[in-house]
């Protein structure tokens, strides 16, 4: 992940939460190449001071809304206490997921994105 930020987070400021979610499963190899990469670069531009939680959809295996629906759920109450500053969606399902669901989970959260290909996407896609 090349040009990452250099800026370190001042020591007594709380570190920032970041919540990764990935379309897919823990093992699948982007996953894991994509994972160690990012982890990389916080570490690198925040000087090891952030919490990374990271989450996994299961999309090709468990695509129904009802599971998506779930997850929703299992996630609102898992950080309900201590909400992450930043969402970090990893391929084009965790987004689909986060844009429909951001608001009611994490209302005003900034969202990221990786591993997403926009080519051929109406531009409306996003909003």
């Amino acid at each position: 992940m090349a040009g990452a930020a250099t800026a370190q987070v001042p020591e007594g400021k709380p570190v920032p939460r970041l919540l990764l979610l990935y379309s897919d499963d823990r093992l699948s190899p982007a996953s894991q190449r994509f994972d160690t990469s990012f982890r990389d670069t916080l570490e690198q531009a925040l000087g090891g001071r952030f919490e990374l939680f990271t989450e996994f959809l299961n999309a090709d295996r468990f695509p129904e809304k009802a599971r998506q629906d779930a997850m929703a759920e299992a996630l609102r109450i898992r950080y309900q206490a201590s909400p992450p500053q930043v969402l970090v969606a990893g391929g084009e399902e965790a987004l689909e997921f986060f844009m429909k669901r951001r608001d009611s989970l994490f209302p005003g959260t900034p969202l990221v994105f990786a591993g997403v290909g926009l080519r051929g996407k109406p531009a409306d896609w996003l909003t």
